[in-house]
């Protein structure tokens, strides 16, 4: 349990980096990074996958019980990413510098304000 805390933080780190990209592909991006929040059941909801399923697993639950499959489809989604990125697609410029400018936003009013907590502990 402690290495899969361990390595949560450094994996993700690669997805934050690309987040403006990701953005792009939506449906990806929603597989991936979409939070607890933006699902009517919570947790409870079959379709809440990806980085924010795993970390209220790892850090608010401190189980990996029931994990493995949400895991697996966060490789699988990640390896979509990888090939729908490497397809030699031609990204707008105004999109790239509109997704940077929306997540200098995000961390501006919540991420740097506590706006919006992290369940990893500080």
């Amino acid at each position: 349990m402690e290495k899969a805390k361990a390595l949560f933080a450094p994996t993700r780190q690669y997805y934050e980096r690309i987040e403006p990209i990701a953005e792009l592909f939506s449906d990806l991006d929603g597989s991936i990074d979409a939070r607890e929040d933006d699902y009517e059941k919570k947790a409870a909801d079959p379709k809440f996958t990806g980085f924010h399923r795993l970390e209220k697993a790892l850090f608010a639950d401190n189980s990996t019980k029931g994990m493995a499959d949400y895991a697996e489809q966060l490789n699988k989604d990640g390896e979509r990413f990888a090939g729908a990125h490497q397809a030699n697609l031609a990204f707008p410029p105004a999109k790239v510098v509109g997704g940077a400018a929306g997540l200098i936003e995000e961390v501006a009013s919540s991420k740097i304000s506590g706006g919006r907590r992290s369940l990893q502990p500080d």
